[in-house]
């Protein structure tokens, strides 16, 4: 397996000349959920909760019958707005995850134009999208009840089932899965490594109050398409690991 560093280095020369539309396709790719995460906050402050809770009441209790009726339409409202939101972005972003995905592949195979409408090349695919996100952020969900580690495990075994999908829209959600759990197995340190070394550009685009994050994105997803493409290698010829 190729290092971190290689990894980077292979990334940098798929951006060269494509920044433009790298960028452009990352910036849509996340607005539009594409860019998968499935990280859970358990965090819960009770006394902070608990002092929250008691001025919404105290502010409740002062209003009179027609207020609360209209404050609640108000947020029967918001809430079916917010419902309408998160299932559209559900929807596409499981699509645009996958054609992220070939995007990025195509950029750092340097054999296919990398083109923004990639992003929305799966549309037929959709069933196996959608099914394929939830199934795979309900494992990582119940993982991470049982307990944080097999959490983050879990999330690492199923890193790679967008690029999958990407070179592979015909297998179903279960094979998918399973296929980016095998190609994981004994990988899956050398993607946190990957993911940690870019902590120093991190903490830089923190200085420059996220604005440099417009450039560490396309990095960091183009560099894990690399990292995609060496497992693949390395699983398809298991003979080059001796």
């Amino acid at each position: 397996m190729r290092s971190s560093s290689d990894l980077r280095f292979i990334a940098r020369r798929a951006l060269t000349g494509r920044w433009g539309v790298a960028i452009g396709s990352s910036i849509v790719a996340s607005l539009l959920g594409g860019i998968y995460s499935a990280n859970i906050n358990f965090n819960f402050n009770y006394s902070d909760n608990e002092t929250a809770g008691n001025s919404i009441f105290s502010w409740f209790s002062n209003l009179n019958g027609s207020q609360m009726v209209f404050l609640g339409a108000v947020g029967a409202f918001l809430l079916n707005i917010a419902l309408v939101f998160s299932i559209a972005r559900l929807f596409i972003g499981s699509i645009v995850g996958i054609g992220y995905a070939k995007f990025n592949l195509d950029l750092v195979d340097n054999v296919t134009e990398a083109r923004f409408a990639t992003l929305f090349s799966y549309m037929r695919f959709w069933k196996v999208a959608i099914i394929t996100r939830i199934v795979r952020t309900l494992y990582i969900v119940l993982w991470t009840l049982l307990f944080i580690i097999p959490g983050i495990v879990a999330s690492y075994n199923y890193a790679l089932t967008d690029y999958i999908l990407a070179e592979n829209p015909e297998l179903t959600t279960k094979e998918a899965l399973e296929l980016s759990k095998k190609m994981m197995y004994g990988h899956r340190f050398q993607l946190f490594c990957l993911e940690f070394s870019f902590i120093g550009w991190a903490f830089l685009c923190v200085l420059s109050l996220g604005i440099g994050l417009i450039w560490l994105l396309p990095y960091t997803e183009a560099a894990k398409a690399a990292f995609y493409r060496e497992v693949s290698f390395h699983y398809n010829n298991p003979v080059t690991n001796i």
